[in-house]
């Protein structure tokens, strides 16, 4: 009955709780992740070059900290915004390599000097500029921001007869991330030999494919034939253009966790969607824990094989709980402290490695003190009653040189009752003390 007891008081600390936190909206390709986009569009007389840089939270966090907001009032002025796009700017575009030339080896004249590539295929480089961009800073994770650059480009290239064209992204390569590169053209043009898909997958960023996040795209450069074609139809993806604020809102991924967060986050939840929202919250909650790599499935085994009572079971939530959280914090500290020097795609495999041998050398421990004699959870002990009885329990069991009812409880949690059939002529009333 003491155990129901606190029902009600758990149940209204689960309203409570959920009702005040706001669902997670952490990137959906990991909060270490730099992502970009290409887009080229084949036109006529030019090509139009749509480029997307998504930060996602630590990176970003380090880009507001050090760069955007350059006053540290924690807003973005139009001055700031206006100094960082030009900064930003002037370090992607380097990185941005666009060249065209003449099947022939004749280097078409965009007004522009160029280099001369391989014999037999002169190429020049296209000079791009920037003729849109606009700076969003979305909600992230945990209070963080999320930083989303979009700047279109343009460079002259007249096509005639054809021109050999072609892109590589040189932007941030060593870092983890989505990278996507799509080529389509508008009418009167015709593309011929791409190797690039006419349409992207991301909506330029904003909505990453459940099936990809596992293994996002990493697609950094593109190779195409185009050529006057009037009469022709613009291909599939060409002029797209996004709804006014769209670029406010987070990257979409899909999760399912975000998914089931966002029933709580309406305003028309009745108590039966919220009674059984909550059911269903429990269930998942649980099923979680029993997934690989949660050491709460073992300190609840330890406590239903030892007989734990609710009072050891709420000591050592409480101390998972918050030796967890603690680990997690200090874990991010450390991480994002030392992301300023080394590369998070550098630091992830000595993290891993670290956190690895951590596990073997715990599991070593127990191993030794379960098989090897040590000092365990089931190791000897001995009680000492008033009665000048003793008692003896080792591994193998225990032995009592009296006979009275009595029960004892020990540090590893489990209690004996012994009923012996013959009599003493003394009394038993007695306390036994353990050490």
């Amino acid at each position: 009955m003491r155990r129901l007891a606190f029902l009600p008081l758990a149940l209204a600390g689960l309203v409570l709780g959920i009702g005040a936190a706001r669902p997670a909206v952490a990137h959906p390709l990991g909060n270490f992740t730099i992502n970009q986009y290409v887009r080229i569009e084949v036109e006529p007389e030019q090509v139009r070059l749509i480029y997307v840089l998504d930060l996602a939270e630590i990176p970003a966090f380090q880009e507001i900290g050090e760069r955007i907001d350059a006053d540290g009032d924690t807003s973005v002025s139009a001055a700031e915004e206006t100094a960082y796009l030009d900064a930003k700017l002037a370090e992607i575009l380097p990185a941005l390599h666009l060249t065209a030339g003449m099947p022939d080896g004749t280097v078409r004249d965009t007004g522009n000097a160029g280099d001369t590539g391989a014999a037999g295929n002169a190429e020049t480089g296209l000079p791009l500029t920037v003729v849109e961009r606009t700076l969003t800073l979305a909600e992230g994770q945990a209070g963080l921001r999320l930083v989303r650059l979009r700047a279109v480009m343009t460079a002259p290239l007249a096509l005639g007869s054809g021109q050999d064209a072609a892109f590589d992204l040189d932007f941030a390569g060593d870092r983890l991330g989505w990278r996507e590169v799509v080529v389509t053209h508008a009418a009167g043009v015709a593309l011929t030999g791409s190797d690039a898909p006419p349409r992207d997958v991301s909506n330029e960023l904003r909505t990453y494919p459940d099936d990809l996040l596992r293994s996002p795209l990493d697609r950094t450069s593109a190779r195409f034939t185009a050529a006057a074609a009037p009469g022709a139809v613009a291909a599939a993806g060409y002029g797209e253009t996004i709804a006014p604020g769209d670029d406010a809102a987070r990257p979409g991924g899909g999760s399912s966790g975000d998914r089931f967060a966002a029933l709580l986050d309406g305003d028309d939840l009745t108590a039966t969607g919220l009674a059984l929202t909550l059911g269903l919250a429990l269930v998942w909650g649980a099923m979680h824990a029993l997934s690989p790599g949660h050491g709460k499935t073992v300190v609840g085994a330890y406590l239903v094989g030892s007989r734990g009572t609710p009072r050891h079971a709420l000591f050592l939530g409480l101390t998972v709980t918050l030796t967890h959280t603690a680990g997690v914090v200090a874990l991010g500290l450390v991480t994002l402290l030392l992301s300023r020097y080394i590369l998070p795609e550098q630091l992830y495999p000595w993290m891993s490695l670290t956190s690895g041998l951590l596990v073997l050398g715990m599991g070593l421990i127990l191993l030794r003190q379960r098989f090897g004699g040590g000092s365990g959870f089931l190791g000897h002990h001995h009680h000492a009653g008033a009665d000048g009885h003793g008692h003896s329990h080792g591994p193998g069991g225990h032995h009592h040189h009296h006979g009275q009812s009595h029960s004892h409880e020990h540090v590893q949690f489990h209690d004996h009752d012994h009923d012996h059939d013959h009599d003493h002529d003394h009394d038993h009333t007695l306390s036994h003390a353990h050490a």
